[in-house]
């Protein structure tokens, strides 16, 4: 209606039609009408372009609006367009010191953060704070808000000590200035609490979860979304700390709520009946485990398509489900599906492996001997050629891989599955991988120290571990823009690209480091020696042991210059 009065009679539009477009844009972004939100939009641009007079803060407005919008939809170079467009504007209008342009530079920073470009964001969101800290002074609302921003920043980082700092702040400043009870504060709150949850910092997760979820529930209400989001979140800490039957109760809420607020037809609806599934799985609740898994599977297939990345994971927990009521033959089916859907992903990723890894020990139990090693081998494989920097729990799923392949070959050595002579080497080499994940680990580690210094060497490890954590959260954003409904294609292809990119630009560092730094490449890298590297450096007197734990039995492997052998 407001629309149809701004828009005047007799072909005279009221001199407010921009903000009417502009806010009525919005309005469709919300509600998913993409095209029709594009359509306002554009129209609120020409609208303030062909008006008399200094419109160039509306539409500053406009173009940051255009923005977000275009990022949402996929079209970064647009979006990045739009948002320097309004920067540049705003600058001119206010200049650069102002808390406006502060509030464009955090937009531009969310852009690059979501790519996955975290040095540029962290560029414009240091800014951003630099101006809100001369501008609007140190207990200004506003400025928790952009410290708020650097923060998130710094959580996807993996940068822990620093966004914690800076979560505190953001407390500090808004309980002093809103009071501790503020809505507001839950959102920070539930950061800080999701912060120590990736620390394994339960108890103090616990606590903030609580905080926020008892701000929400006063603010909002008891069956509100947001309340729902973080009753979820507390369950994922019970799950954390193994207190699986809390967890369930906590997740059931979530997803009551869920339900009624979406449907079952909907992302977090189906996230959180996968999270139920998990905690009932973890009780040995295998009935209710596998109806919470199928309907979660039924609705992703419907929502999703058939290929999407979250089916997997669903199918390989209904695999675990199935194993646990001892029904191999189910189990089989799904860990295959699982696989077959990860290779049409493209996927050759350690997660993949893991479900090379889980069909092994499948097939061991049917004693499928020689298929059960055709997968652990691949798996190795996989494995042994992953570049990344290794994170704990990285190291711990390496080593059992390992020590599972390892049994493998002993395994089929008993049973002559192989030449023994071939598998004694095989088994070195991975005895080998096995001792060394950890020991690479920490050089790199070391590396990482050496990285706040200036020359080549450390310019190269400071970027690819950059380009590892960027690349996490690129895996994130590939999942968001799929699980949107309908999927943005157009997202999804652009995300995709920046994967491509981001490991090209991993393989050259790691080219580079092989080639100028070959002593560090050495150190930080597991490689293995064949047994005919090794021989001829022992005399006829010498003998290397090599002692490597396996999943329930442990292996000694003994070379000397004219024979290798293994038990």
């Amino acid at each position: 209606r407001a629309l149809a009065i701004r828009e005047g009679v007799n072909g005279k539009p009221d001199a407010a039609l921009g903000d009417t477009l502009n806010n009525f844009a919005g309005l469709y972004v919300k509600q998913g009408r993409y095209d029709e939100a594009e359509a306002l939009f554009t129209r609120a641009r020409a609208f303030y372009q062909n008006s008399p007079g200094d419109h160039r803060t509306e539409i500053a407005s406009v173009d940051t609006n255009l923005g977000e919008f275009s990022m949402h939809r996929g079209r970064f170079s647009e979006a990045e367009k739009f948002l320097k467009q309004a920067l540049s504007s705003r600058e001119q209008i206010y200049g650069k010191m102002h808390s406006e342009t502060a509030q464009t530079l955090a937009s531009l920073g969310y852009f690059y953060l979501t790519i996955g470009q975290y040095g540029q964001a962290e560029q414009a969101y240091t800014q951003a704070v630099s101006i809100g800290e001369r501008t609007l002074g140190a207990n200004h609302p506003d400025l928790a808000v952009l410290y708020g921003y650097l923060a998130i920043l710094y959580h996807h980082q993996n940068k822990y000590p620093a966004a914690e700092a800076l979560y505190q702040r953001v407390l500090t400043i808004k309980e002093a200035a809103l009071g501790p009870d503020n809505p507001s504060i839950a959102g920070t709150l539930n950061n800080l609490a999701d912060l120590y949850r990736m620390q394994a910092r339960f108890p103090e997760a616990e606590r903030l979860f609580k905080r926020s979820l008892a701000i929400t529930e006063k603010s909002l209400g008891p069956n509100h979304p947001d309340v729902g989001l973080m009753l979820a979140n507390l369950g994922d800490v019970y799950r954390g700390e193994g207190r699986y039957a809390e967890a369930a109760q906590s997740f059931a809420g979530a997803l009551s709520i869920d339900l009624q607020s979406f449907g079952e037809q909907h992302p977090e609806s189906l996230r959180v009946l996968v999270l139920t599934g998990s905690a009932n799985l973890a009780q040995s609740k295998f009935p209710e485990a596998e109806a919470l898994y199928k309907r979660a599977l039924a609705g992703q297939q419907k929502i999703f398509g058939p290929d999407h990345p979250t089916i997997a994971v669903t199918l390989q927990q209904l695999a675990m489900v199935s194993l646990g009521q001892n029904d191999l033959a189910a189990a089989e089916t799904y860990f295959r599906q699982e696989l077959a859907m990860q290779e049409k992903l493209g996927q050759s990723s350690p997660h993949y492996a893991s479900g090379l890894v889980a069909l092994t020990l499948l097939l061991h139990e049917k004693g499928e001997e020689r298929d059960a090693l055709s997968y652990s081998r691949r798996a190795v494989t996989i494995l042994a050629a992953d570049t990344a920097p290794l994170t704990e729990d990285a190291i711990q799923g390496r080593a059992e891989a390992y020590g599972i392949h390892l049994g493998m070959l002993n395994v089929a050595t008993e049973k002559a599955i192989e030449p023994a002579a071939a598998l004694a080497r095989e088994a070195l080499a991975t005895a080998q991988l096995s001792v060394q994940s950890s020991a690479a680990a920490a050089i790199q580690q070391t590396g990482l120290r050496f990285a706040a210094g200036n020359d080549a060497l450390a310019a190269l490890v400071r970027e690819r571990q950059d380009l590892a954590v960027a690349r996490g959260g690129l895996d994130r954003a590939l999942l968001a823009a799929l699980s949107k409904i309908p999927a943005e294609s157009g997202s999804a292809a652009a995300v995709r690209k920046q994967i491509a990119d981001n490991e090209k630009r991993q393989n050259e560092i790691a080219a580079r480091l092989d080639k100028e730094f070959p002593d560090y490449a050495a150190l930080s890298r597991a490689q293995s020696m064949t047994a005919e590297e090794i021989q001829p450096l022992l005399s006829a007197d010498e003998a290397i042991v090599l002692f490597a734990v396996g999943i329930g039995e442990s292996y000694v492997f003994a070379i000397t210059s004219e024979a290798v052998g293994w038990k």
